[in-house]
């Protein structure tokens, strides 16, 4: 923030601090400065830096220089930039994509793309993934892909991710993707989580997660186990989905390590050892943290249930003995309206803790009740339950 770009070594030791003002501009280059809003490393290994309103620089890792390149993508800030195999180089911003080729070690030149299949709105978030598809995520109009066998003819296809809980609106339009080890690429609304099925050329809702998630997402990544992590304002949540049949949801906050109360709304950032980078605040304090998914230990445990409460039509009911201890309760034919009250021992983190519960006899599946700790039934028909 107004300080330019900062170095750190493997072990995260500063090593130096890169300003703007260093720089050599040419002399038709005026809009740069120390705010760096992107930062990109191309297939080449060049990292590329967007900084002023028309101002990217490419940072020379040998002679530890910038060198400026002017771009004018209108009236904001370039956003983030992608060099893709077929060496054409795309730029988001706020007028829309830009599409442009390195003419040099360091001259890019780049214009509004014009495509009839894409529209001109402001570009959120771009993505390159393994099978040559090029992503687009637009503020307001959907996403768009580019598919490998559409290159010739250039023409985009669209997915507007009508959302199944809400009027699609640009509140719960997608805003931001990653890619997993397995080539499936997941996008975040701003509450709901989704997923590409190429099976079905489509975006679909992971419905396992929605149900169970109520929350705004701020930011989304992959590590190597499949394990889709995401950002929220107090901290993450790592969505085991790996296994269809076993997903779990686990939350971490600054109570579980983390050494910041607040996440940023930027994005994670992946190296290639495994490392997973975020931006936090606590207090005044802000800066950044990393971690590796292999080294967070969840407690394998799951603490004691009990049974807190046992109301009948409305009424507390007093068994001769604690609804805690009691086995079996039998009640009269009429007495088929009740309430039963639960909640897990955890004196930890109680606000994390999601329920699921099923009448044996009655429930054909479990049925989720998040953090709500009680399970109404009515009309129940005389048996054994």
């Amino acid at each position: 923030e107004k300080n330019g770009a900062y170095k750190f070594d493997s072990n995260l030791n500063f090593l130096a601090n890169y300003k703007a003002c260093n720089w050599n501009p040419k002399e038709n280059i005026t809009e740069y400065n120390n705010w760096l809003w992107r930062i990109y490393e191309d297939p080449a290994g060049r990292i590329w830096m967007s900084t002023g309103p028309t101002c990217i620089g490419i940072f020379d890792m040998e002679t530890s220089e910038f060198h400026p390149i002017e771009v004018n993508v209108g009236s904001y800030t370039p956003g983030r930039l992608i060099i893709d195999n077929y060496n054409v180089a795309w730029l988001s911003a706020h007028d829309g994509l830009f599409k442009g080729t390195m003419t040099g070690d360091y001259d890019l030149k780049v214009s509004l793309y014009d495509n009839p299949s894409l529209p001109q709105v402001p570009i959120d978030w771009i993505l390159y993934d393994s099978h040559n598809r090029f992503w687009v995520i637009t503020r307001s109009s959907g996403v768009f892909c580019l598919h490998p066998q559409d290159r010739d003819s250039m023409k985009f296809t669209r997915y507007i991710h009508e959302n199944y809980r809400h009027t699609f609106t640009i509140d719960y339009s997608a805003r931001r993707m990653t890619e997993d080890p397995q080539g499936n690429i997941w996008f975040i609304s701003h509450r709901e989580l989704f997923r590409y099925d190429p099976g079905l050329d489509s975006i679909v809702p992971d419905d396992y997660f929605n149900s169970r998630y109520d929350g705004e997402l701020y930011s989304i990544t992959r590590d190597s186990n499949g394990v889709i992590w995401m950002g929220i304002k107090i901290g993450m949540v790592a969505y085991y989905c790996a296994d269809t049949s076993a997903k779990t949801i686990r939350y971490i906050d600054y109570r579980s390590g983390m050494p910041f109360t607040f996440l940023t709304r930027g994005p994670f950032f992946h190296d290639s050892r495994g490392f997973i980078y975020q931006g936090g605040q606590m207090t005044t304090q802000r800066g950044f943290f990393r971690f590796h998914p292999d080294s967070i230990l969840f407690k394998s445990s799951i603490p004691p249930l009990v049974f807190t409460g046992f109301n009948v039509t409305n009424t507390s009911f007093s068994p001769d003995s604690n609804i805690m201890y009691k086995k079996e309760v039998e009640l009269n034919h009429d007495q088929n309206f009740f309430t039963i009250s639960f909640q897990v021992l955890d004196y930890l983190g109680p606000e994390k803790t999601q329920y699921e519960y099923k009448l044996e006899g009655l429930d054909e599946d479990w049925v989720y009740s998040g953090k709500r700790k009680f399970a109404n039934y009515t009309g129940i028909s005389p048996g054994t339950y």
